[in-house]
């Protein structure tokens, strides 16, 4: 006879673990009953009712009233209370700051730009700018920065050319000493990758998200719905792979002329679908066209079996996912609760 597994534990954890199942759910479904609540997450009925109110005691979740009758007993609707905390992103450059409030549906309810002043200091600047936001958004909960370079999983920021000040340094704990927020700090298209995944409308698993712009080539991956960064979070650097002559990608791309790279990034792109066969490859950058696009895709098409391409898609402007990456990581903050690997 077999037995149901049955997810065991203390009841504080066991608590934690409700709630961000339930807040989850209502992030991905937008509004549900408790009904429906029950049957996504798989918690007791009797469960979900009590902390139903526990949540709406504290006005993380709103009711939205009653659903339309089907025949029987009408079902009281719920929903996340978006304006319940503000969330502070930060996109940093070598030529300054773009910097937006959004809210917990990751809308975006202000926005501003800060040019880098040379002499001063990116962390003075940094720490002036989220003073702002904060002052036009008291509730804000959370601060999330994204930058141009890599961060380990100590959060300390390293290879990062166009701001040396931040070589090797731990941004993420200077700002929690300035301000009494949760803050995270993540590379630049590792959140775009996941700016790219959270509007996808389909059941994509596994992306990759490659970006080639004038400063090199970088990668963000996502693998089960999560970002993978590697042991030293080193994962999608990818100017760093060498093609022929021992000469790495990003030197070669750098100095070619436009179609030379598209070649070059084919065989980039083909590479990395041998690999890890992922369901959909983004691809962006300003120089990305229809007629780039098409080189990649002949390339792969002529290299691999049909059955194993991935969507591939291309994008001139990820400005608006890369911002949506950074919101959901703040977002992630804000819900401190313990949650499950699915």
């Amino acid at each position: 006879m077999t037995r149901k597994k049955e997810l065991t534990g203390k009841p504080a954890v066991m608590k934690e673990i409700n709630i961000s199942l339930i807040v989850d759910a209502l992030q991905t479904l937008g509004s549900a009953s408790r009904v429906e609540l029950c049957n996504y997450t798989k918690i007791s009925q009797p469960t979900v009712n009590q902390l139903i109110r526990e949540l709406m005691t504290d006005n993380t979740v709103l009711s939205l009233g009653s659903a339309d009758s089907t025949g029987g007993r009408k079902a009281e609707v719920f929903t996340l209370n978006s304006k319940r905390s503000a969330i502070a992103c930060i996109t940093v450059t070598m030529n300054g700051f773009t910097c937006c409030i959004t809210d917990m549906n990751l809308t975006e309810e202000y926005s501003f730009t800060c040019k880098h002043q040379d002499g001063v200091s990116y962390t003075e600047e940094l720490c002036t700018v989220i003073e702002k936001l904060l002052e036009e958004a008291p509730d804000t909960g959370a601060i999330s920065i994204g930058l141009p370079g890599a961060v380990s999983e100590k959060g300390i920021v390293y290879a990062i050319s166009q701001i040396p000040e931040w070589e090797d340094q731990d941004i993420g704990a200077i700002l929690r000493k300035r301000f009494p927020l949760p803050v995270s700090v993540i590379n630049d298209i590792n959140a775009t990758a996941l700016g790219y995944l959270k509007i996808d409308e389909s059941d994509c698993q596994n992306l990759i998200y490659l970006q080639i712009n004038g400063t090199g080539l970088g990668a963000g991956i996502i693998i089960g719905r999560r970002l993978y960064p590697g042991f030293a979070s080193f994962a999608g650097e990818a100017g760093y792979m060498q093609i022929g002559n021992r000469q790495s990608v990003e030197s070669r791309l750098l100095c070619a002329e436009a179609g030379e790279r598209a070649g070059l990034l084919s065989q980039i792109v083909i590479n990395m679908i041998c690999l890890l066969n992922p369901d959909k490859i983004v691809i962006g950058g300003a120089e990305i066209t229809d007629q780039f696009m098409s080189i990649i895709e002949v390339a792969c098409k002529k290299a691999l079996p049909p059955s194993v391409l991935p969507v591939l898609s291309g994008t001139s402007s990820s400005t608006e996912c890369y911002q949506k990456g950074l919101a959901d990581r703040g977002f992630s903050l804000l819900d401190k609760g313990v949650h499950l690997l699915k």
